[in-house]
């Protein structure tokens, strides 16, 4: 059974998820609003979230909140990772990657979130997972990785 929400990461930063996002639904006629609104505690503090989050709400043809953040290291990393590297390599390998949460699935919403996923997916140059490869948090995870690699090709197979 699905869960309620879903949760993943993106290996691109937030304005191109978002643009990614907004063309899908533009071109299929859904109807949504762009919001934006500072990063919460956990989104700061876990995820490392400097700039806004991004919420895009669709209304139609059915309710579905996508929220996009973006992420640049765990608290451990940020304090660890730039004794070990050069400032320019930490901002390198820890940008360029994105947290992503869509809800509410259910059995109406389900379909609908399969092809965003899928259209999403399939208009990327590359898988959406492969350039997490190199930032620390998931070098250091690598279960993490294959996580968040098998529910994207999950969403994907299911939308198929």
């Amino acid at each position: 059974m699905w869960a309620k929400s879903w949760r993943t990461f993106v290996g691109l930063q937030s304005r191109a998820v978002v643009a990614g996002f907004e063309k899908i639904l533009a071109e299929n006629q859904y109807v949504y609003e762009l919001l934006t609104r500072e990063p919460i505690f956990r989104e700061w503090f876990l995820y490392g979230a400097a700039q806004k989050t991004t919420i895009i709400r669709v209304l139609w043809p059915a309710f579905i909140g996508i929220t996009i953040c973006d992420v640049t290291a765990d608290p451990m990393i940020r304090i660890v990772y730039p004794l070990v590297t050069s400032k320019e390599n930490y901002k390198a390998v820890t940008s360029n990657i994105s947290r992503l949460e869509i809800s509410p699935i259910d059995g109406h919403t389900r379909v609908l979130i399969g092809d965003l996923i899928k259209a999403f997916a399939s208009k990327l140059p590359q898988n959406p997972w492969d350039p997490l490869k190199v930032h620390p948090r998931f070098r250091a995870a690598p279960l993490l990785f294959m996580a968040v690699k098998r529910s994207w090709e999950k969403w994907i197979k299911e939308a198929a």
